[in-house]
């Protein structure tokens, strides 16, 4: 997860946005040919983690572990054609997606720690 899903996650959520400055809102999303590759790329290694997540070995159960995988390949296969086509706005809707997706599984399987 901190080494493939979550790197690539952050390239999404931070492609598109908007800053409020004293000079007025400034809009984030990629300039050119080099930065919307960044972001293609990103969501490509979502979708293959969600293959990594399935294999044998690293799946916690066959049930909703398989579903929540499968999720996250289908909206990061999502991201990867809004990027091709160069949609900013969908960037941004399917960042919030991919966050829907990421926090389902983290809601049921993160381990969480309580301190005393």
């Amino acid at each position: 997860m901190q080494a493939v899903i979550d790197p690539a996650a952050d390239v999404v959520w931070g492609a598109v946005g908007t800053i409020e400055t004293k000079d007025g809102v400034q809009e984030i999303f990629p300039k050119n040919e080099a930065e919307w590759l960044v972001v293609r790329n990103a969501a490509i290694t979502l979708a293959e983690g969600g293959n990594l997540l399935m294999m044998e070995g690293r799946a916690k159960d066959r049930g909703e572990w398989l579903k929540q995988s499968q999720d996250l390949i289908t909206v990061a296969a999502r991201a990867i054609q809004a990027a091709e086509r160069k949609d900013k706005d969908a960037i941004f809707t399917l960042g919030g997606e991919i966050y829907a997706v990421c926090s389902a599984c983290h809601e049921k399987y993160q381990v969480r720690i309580v301190e005393p």
